[in-house]
C-alpha cells in the first residue's frame, strides 16, 4: 500500500521499494533502477524474478541436503543418552545384585557405567557447557577477528568448504551477470555484490576487485590471484567476456554452469553421507551392545 500510494505520487518504483531494505535488497533495487532508467522494466523485472527462483531453488537444495545427516545425528544422540540414563542404571543394579563388583566388570562396562553416572549426576554441567561453548564460539564468529577466521575455516573444510565455494562463486558471477546485463556500470554491480554477498571473503576480494578496476584492470586479472575462491576456469571465461564485451552474459553463462556442479556436489555429498552414518550408527550400537553383554 505505501509503494502505491508512493507511485501515485509521482515516485518511482525504485526508489519506493529502497525504503524497505529490510525486504528488498541493493540487487532488486538496483535492477529495477537500471530498467526504469532503459524504458525496459518490464524485462528486467522478468530476468530478476528468474534469478530469485534460481537462488531459492538453491537455498532449498542446501537446506535439504543438510536434513539427513543432521535428522540421523539427533537420533543418534538421543538413542544413546537414552541408554545412559536409563537402561545403563538398570543393568548396574542387576549386576550388583547378582554379587558382581564394578572391579570385575570389563573395561568397555565400566567406561559406560561411568558415563553414565556423569550424565545422572552431572547433566547440568553438560547442558551448560554446550551452551558457553556455542556462544563463545559464535561471539567470537562475529568479531571483527573472528568472523574472516571463521569464514575461512568454513572454506578450507573438507568436502564442505568446496561445496560452499561453489556456492559462493555461483552467487557472485550470477548477481554480477543480472546487474550489468541490466545497464548497470560495472563498478556499481561489483559494489552492490560485494554488499550482498555474504562470505566475508567474497566480499573483500570484491572490494578488492573495485579497487583495481578503478586502477584500470580488468575484473578476470583482478581475479586470477584468488585461484581459491576463484578458480582458473572462471577468471578465463571472465577474460573471453571482457574481450567480447559480454561480461554479462558470460556471468551468466559460469552460473549456470555452477548451479549444475552444485546439483552433482551435493548428489556426491549425499552418496557420501549414507555410508558414513550407518558406520557411525553401527558402530555405536556395536559399542553399547558390547558393553552391555
Amino acid at each position: 500500500h505505501t509503494v502505491s500510494v508512493s507511485l501515485k505520487q509521482g515516485g518511482t518504483l525504485s526508489a519506493s521499494l529502497s525504503r524497505f531494505g529490510d525486504v528488498f535488497g541493493e540487487m532488486e533495487v538496483g535492477v529495477i533502477r537500471a530498467g526504469e532508467a532503459a524504458g525496459n522494466l518490464d524485462k528486467m523485472l522478468l530476468k530478476l524474478s528468474q534469478q530469485l527462483d534460481k537462488s531459492n531453488a538453491l537455498q532449498i537444495k542446501l537446506v535439504t541436503a543438510s536434513i539427513y545427516p543432521l535428522a540421523v545425528l539427533f537420533v543418534l544422540i538421543v538413542a544413546a543418552w537414552g541408554m545412559l540414563a536409563f537402561v545403563i542404571p538398570s543393568l548396574v543394579g542387576m549386576l550388583l545384585e547378582g554379587g558382581l563388583t564394578e572391579e570385575e566388570l570389563p573395561v568397555l562396562t565400566r567406561i559406560l557405567i561411568g558415563m553414565s553416572d556423569f550424565l545422572a549426576n552431572y547433566w547440568w554441567a553438560v547442558l551448560v557447557g554446550a551452551l558457553i561453548i556455542y556462544f563463545t564460539v559464535k561471539i567470537w564468529a562475529e568479531s571483527e577477528a573472528g568472523k574472516y577466521r571463521w569464514d575461512i575455516l568454513k572454506l578450507e573444510f573438507p568436502v564442505v568448504g568446496d561445496l560452499l565455494r561453489k556456492v559462493y562463486v555461483l552467487r557472485f558471477v550470477s548477481t554480477l551477470g543480472i546487474l550489468i546485463e541490466s545497464g548497470l556500470p560495472v563498478i556499481r554491480s561489483l559494489e552492490i555484490v560485494a554488499q550482498s554477498i555474504s562470505s566475508q571473503m567474497y566480499a573483500l576480494k570484491t572490494w578488492e576487485v573495485i579497487s583495481r578496476v578503478k586502477n584500470g584492470q580488468k575484473i578476470s586479472e583482478a581475479l586470477s590471484d584468488s585461484s581459491f575462491l576463484f578458480p582458473e576456469t572462471v577468471t578465463q571465461m571472465m577474460a573471453v567476456g571482457e574481450q567480447t564485451a559480454s561480461v554479462g552474459k558470460i556471468a551468466q553463462k559460469i552460473g549456470d554452469h555452477y548451479d549444475q556442479e552444485i546439483d552433482n556436489s551435493l548428489k556426491r555429498l549425499t552418496s557420501l553421507f549414507e555410508p558414513i552414518m550407518i558406520v557411525l550408527v553401527g558402530a555405536t550400537v556395536a559399542l553399547l551392545a558390547l558393553a552391555i553383554l
